[in-house]
Formats: structure tokens, C-alpha cells, sequence
């Protein structure tokens, strides 16, 4: 592979980045948007099949395919299964190639493929998305140098920097997510093949548009041409500091700010193109989009409802920030009860148990710490918790199994809490202590939104939504299911 290639597939790689991180949620423009990336790469065509980058490539058709499952199912296309079934064909195709093969390839792209042959609910298409824009594919390898000297037409090769970058010690293969105000250490190494004789130094530089006042960028980084190394390249190595001084809207694109690599002599310079990562991409904290639950299912589910919310033209902004800030820790303070068994089969806990244990929980979460109280007056009555206006109301089940068809009857209370406080968004947070005759399934299951009427309107300018999350207590070991019959759902084919 010469430089030429490296550098097309580093843009493969950018262009199919930006369009799947990407905060447009219409599965069908993304599809086409991803399309037109795949159909302008070429080179892997002829690649074989079981090469990290080739099967990211798959990965990315088959996601494409799930983009218009997704597409079809919110149009009711009667064959919309035909889209998922075909994306799981191809991952499935991979997988077994590379078990035949017999090669290993990047662990979280081996996840990804697992991810888009199993699926089954399209809210799943959200996390596959993250799944493969996480993907650290390695760079490839530059041919030896005597191969690289000359093109196919004896021409003599023009010089190619290739770069890697890190950030407070982390490579940046993404968008890397920053504190406003924190200072960070961004690191550059750059490799130089080719470079013309004439060449007496090496600058490196991030350039920006932006003034001092709102980010902080790495000097430039100036280096004498270093001798070759065994493959022939030069390399150029450095670092300085990075600070975004304010903070981004939430959903907001990353900046962007490429890396410029310069020949230079006494009497010339000449822009050296940047294969590898060219550009250091950087947003701030993005409580929408960032700390979710650190499980691919579960951060899907939640992001999907971020993204419905942060659509939404009837609920101002700072109310959106901080219903993404409650409700995030909720969950994760839902999945460390639930996971951790703090309410175990036997158990008796009270709403007071109930509440304290999650406060104990939200108080240790650093989107919310100390901000979160209780017992606080809000519509005539007094709220469980309330974090900045966002109240959230708590409840035991011991009867019927709670679900999210049944919250319904929960939700009244949240709702006039919400308003008495100034708010159109709530939260419902339900312990479901019943006894378990079936097991519990995911939590991405337990979590949804609901949308009340409200009294005399039926078209409100300001509806109240109420984001319900159900933890599920009181259950059996799993070894208490062996030979217990649990019943199961009806093929229909």
C-alpha cells in the first residue's frame, strides 16, 4: 500500500466518522449520506475480506441497511424486515469468514458485527451507530521505501505525513469530549515519508479561527529534519496544551482543527498533505449525548429519547439540559440498584428505602452531585427529588407488575409536581417489587417517555412529557429458574 492509498482511506474513514456520529437522527437522510461515502470507496474492493478496515467497511454497509429498516419502519412499509435481515446476513457472512480465516480481528469491531447479526428492536440501530464510529482501526502499513520512491508512471512520489494524535494521554480516534476550562495535554506524533532534500525543518501546527478568548491551541512545534528510520520515515514528535474556554450548546457539532505539517528551508516551504488523523476534533461535555450507562443497549435507549427531546421546539433549552443531566443519573442510578440487588427477593423496602438509596446514589454522580434534594413543596404537594425545577416522583409496586403501559397510572402526580415548579418535563421513577413469574429483561425495556393530557386542552403549546424509568427489584436468583417453567412468546411463522 503506497502513501496515495493510506491518505484515501484516512479520508474513507473521516468522511464515514462524520456522517455516523453525526446528530441527525432521520435514519433515512443518514443512509443516504453513508451510501455516498461507500460508493466513493474503491480501494478495499480489491482488499481482502478479513482485514480490520474491510470489515469495518462491511459494518457500515450493513448499518446503512439498518438506517433504512429504520427508515421503512416510521413509514409502516409492510416488508421493513427485509433491510434488518439483510444487514444480519452480511454481518453474520463476516463472521464466519473471520472464524474460518482463523484471524482475530479489533475486539469492538468483532462487537459491532455481533451487534448488527443479532439484532432485533431498531431503537437498537442508535448504539450500533456508536458501536462503529468507536472502532480504533489500525493505520496501515507503508509499502517498503524503495517501493514508495516512484509511481506508475517513474514519476518521483511526493511526501506524505502521516499522524497520530492523543489527548491527556488517550488517542483521539473520534471526536473527543472535553471540560470547558480544563486544561488538556494534546500530544502529536507525525511520520514523513518522502521528504524532498531541500528540506532543513518540520513545523507542525493546529490552526484555528477562534479567538484566544474562547479556545486555547497547542504552539507551533518546530523541529529540525530528523534522520530516517529503518522504513525510511521521518518523525516529528510534540506537544502543548488545549483549552475550550466555553462551553457548546448541547447537540452541537465538534470543532474542528486540522493539523498543517510544513517543509521548510531558508528560501522555501511547501504544505505537506496529513494522512492518519488530520484533524483534532474536540466538543465540550454534552450532558445529552455524554457519561451515559456504559452499556451499548442501554446508552442507545437513552440517547434515542435524548434525541426525540432536544428536537422538540415546545420545551426551552435549559430545561432539555437539565431533564439530560436528571434523568441520565436516574438511569444509572436505576442499573446500580437493579445490577447490584440493593432490593433482593425477600426483601420489604419502603418509598423512604426506596428514596434513599437512590439519593445516596445521585449524590455520588458528578453531573448532579450536591444539587439533588428532597421533601421540597412543588404543585400543593411535596416532591420526592427535584435537580434545577426537574422533579422526579418515586413509587413502590408490590401488586402488578410495573411496565411502562402501566406507569400510565403514576403519572398524574409527576405531572402537576412538574407544573407547581415551572416545568413541562418530569420524571417517574418506579421500584417494581411484585414477584417475578417471568425473568426480568433488559432495562432498556423499563424506560420510555409519556405524554399526559392535560386539563382543557387538546393541542397545548407547552405539553408536559414524563420520562418513566422502572427498576426492578425483588428477584430470584438466576439459579432459581432451573427447572422453573417460564413461559414463552408464540412463533408466528
Amino acid at each position: 500500500m503506497d502513501s496515495r492509498h493510506t491518505l484515501d482511506l484516512m479520508r474513507f474513514r473521516s468522511a464515514a466518522l462524520r456522517v455516523i456520529v453525526d446528530t441527525e437522527t432521520d435514519p433515512a437522510v443518514v443512509a443516504g449520506e453513508l451510501s455516498a461515502v461507500l460508493d466513493q470507496e474503491t480501494y478495499l474492493d480489491d482488499e481482502d475480506a478479513t482485514t480490520p478496515w474491510t470489515l469495518w467497511k462491511t459494518g457500515l454497509a450493513a448499518l446503512k441497511l439498518l438506517l433504512e429498516w429504520d427508515a421503512a419502519v416510521r413509514d409502516a412499509s409492510p416488508d421493513s424486515d427485509r433491510f434488518r435481515l439483510a444487514a444480519a446476513r452480511k454481518a453474520k457472512l463476516a463472521n464466519d469468514g473471520l472464524k474460518s480465516a482463523g484471524f482475530s480481528p479489533v475486539p469492538s469491531l468483532r462487537d459491532a458485527l455481533d451487534a448488527i447479526e443479532s439484532v432485533s428492536d431498531v431503537r437498537d440501530v442508535v448504539a450500533i451507530r456508536s458501536l462503529l464510529a468507536a472502532v480504533p482501526l489500525p493505520l496501515p502499513v507503508l509499502a517498503p521505501r524503495k517501493q514508495r520512491q516512484r509511481n506508475s508512471t517513474g514519476e518521483t512520489s511526493h511526501p506524505l505525513a502521516v499522524c497520530v494524535l492523543e489527548l491527556g494521554g488517550t488517542p483521539v480516534t473520534n471526536a473527543f469530549v472535553v471540560e470547558p476550562n480544563r486544561m488538556s495535554d494534546v500530544g502529536v506524533v507525525v511520520r514523513i515519508s518522502d521528504l524532498q532534500a531541500w528540506a532543513q525543518k518540520i513545523s507542525v501546527e493546529f490552526l484555528s479561527v477562534l479567538k484566544p478568548t474562547v479556545v486555547t491551541v497547542p504552539e507551533i512545534i518546530t523541529s529540525p529534519v530528523p534522520d530516517p528510520d529503518e522504513d525510511g520515515l521521518r518523525s516529528v514528535a510534540g506537544n502543548g496544551n488545549f483549552v475550550i474556554h466555553v462551553a457548546q450548546q448541547f447537540g452541537a457539532s465538534p470543532l474542528e482543527f486540522p493539523v498543517v505539517v510544513r517543509a521548510h528551508s531558508n528560501d522555501k516551504e511547501e504544505v505537506i498533505p496529513v494522512g492518519g488523523y488530520s484533524s483534532l476534533r474536540v466538543r465540550t461535555f454534552d450532558p445529552s449525548r455524554d457519561m451515559l450507562a456504559g452499556q451499548p443497549l442501554l446508552d442507545g435507549r437513552v440517547s434515542q429519547m435524548f434525541s426525540e427531546l432536544r428536537e422538540r421546539n415546545d420545551v426551552q433549552d435549559d430545561e432539555k439540559e437539565a431533564f439530560f443531566r436528571f434523568f441520565g443519573a436516574v438511569v444509572r442510578a436505576a442499573l446500580r440498584i437493579q445490577e447490584g440487588r440493593r432490593f433482593p427477593a425477600g426483601s420489604n423496602p419502603s418509598e423512604a428505602d426506596f428514596q434513599s438509596a437512590l439519593l445516596d446514589l445521585l449524590s455520588a454522580d458528578p453531573l448532579v452531585a450536591g444539587q439533588v434534594k428532597e421533601k421540597t413543596a412543588a404543585g400543593g404537594g411535596e416532591v420526592d427529588l427535584i435537580f434545577n425545577h426537574i422533579t422526579c416522583e418515586l413509587k413502590v409496586e408490590r401488586d402488578s407488575p410495573a411496565s411502562p403501559d402501566s406507569a400510565v397510572g403514576y403519572i398524574g402526580q409527576p405531572v402537576q409536581y412538574a407544573s407547581g415548579s415551572g416545568s413541562q418535563l418530569s420524571i417517574l421513577c418506579i421500584l417494581d417489587m411484585t414477584p417475578k413469574q417471568s425473568p426480568v429483561g433488559a432495562l432498556p425495556n423499563y424506560i420510555t417517555w409519556l405524554s399526559p393530557l392535560l386539563h382543557g386542552l387538546t393541542d397545548p403549546s407547552y405539553p408536559a412529557l414524563v420520562g418513566v424509568v422502572i427498576v426492578n427489584g425483588n428477584q430470584p436468583l438466576p439459579s432459581d429458574w432451573t427447572r422453573r417453567r417460564v413461559g414463552t412468546v408464540p412463533d408466528d411463522s
